[in-house]
């Protein structure tokens, strides 16, 4: 009876994480990686400035020219956004008016070039 218990449980805490986007916790500049469609996305910021670093699903960086991409960023109830621009090799850059607070949650919208658009979420420590 008591495995009948625990396997949906842990099955429910698997499901979970997947749905959350968290891939493998830090990628190679600090940031968190997340599932952006077919690609990763690793999101830092720092002050004013946010980064995020495009990737295959094997972490090889994938080349962020000819992308467009947005951070939508709810906190305190209200919602803000920055505007992403790509710079080689795999990263797009984008500035805020205030730097972001614990807690609060950024969406990455990124649309290569000809391709259709993804996203990948983040809530800031």
């Amino acid at each position: 009876m008591r495995t009948m218990i625990i396997i949906p449980t842990v099955l429910l805490v698997l499901m979970t994480s997947a749905v959350a986007g968290d891939v493998s916790g830090k990628g190679p500049n600090g940031g968190r990686l997340a599932d952006a469609g077919n690609m990763h996305a690793e999101f830092v910021s720092k002050g004013v400035e946010l980064f995020v670093y495009t990737y295959d699903h094997n972490n090889k960086p994938v080349p962020s020219a000819g992308m467009s991409g947005k951070a939508t960023i709810q906190e305190k109830g209200k919602t803000r956004s920055a505007e992403l621009k790509p710079q080689d090799p795999n990263q797009l850059v984008g500035k805020l008016e205030v730097p972001l607070e614990s807690g609060a949650r950024v969406i990455v919208s990124l649309t290569p070039q000809g391709g259709k658009p993804v996203q990948a979420r983040y809530t800031v420590n």
